[in-house]
């Protein structure tokens, strides 16, 4: 009984997950659906919104992948302003979050945002940047 209710779950979880995948595409946004969790990747820079639903709540948080600070360097070396293009990945991402919450809204779930974090390592590097560019 107990490993029934256990892949019950499970396929609850990836059936929930499959369908705000496809409620986020219809917004258009790229997703990138795992088992229990779901990755929407900016269309710009290697920075994601990560989802992952556990025990009827949604935890969203930003992250990126270590390609980031080259890709950055790249453009700040052609003259581009990296602050504003992290900036508007930025927004496309907490855009991203909010419908994520209101899919969850719709079915009472909790959503546990977790974007500061990702949005200060983020903020950390670009100053780390431009500090190598200036010295």
């Amino acid at each position: 009984m107990y490993l029934l209710r256990v892949r019950c779950g499970i396929i609850r979880v990836h059936g929930m997950i499959s369908d705000l995948a496809e409620f986020l595409r219809r917004h258009g946004f790229k997703v990138i659906a795992y088992r229990d969790a779901l990755r929407v990747p900016d269309e710009e820079l290697p920075i994601y919104l990560e989802v992952k639903l556990d025990a009827g709540k949604i935890y969203t948080a930003i992250g990126f992948t270590e390609e980031l600070r080259e890709i950055l360097e790249e453009k700040a070396s052609g003259g581009e302003s990296i602050e504003d293009i992290v900036e508007d990945a930025l927004s496309r991402l907490n855009t991203c979050a909010l419908l994520v919450k209101k899919w969850a809204d719709e079915r009472r779930l909790v959503t546990i945002f977790r974007l500061r974090e990702g949005s200060v390592e983020l903020m950390d590097l670009l100053e780390e940047l431009r500090e190598e560019m200036e010295g």
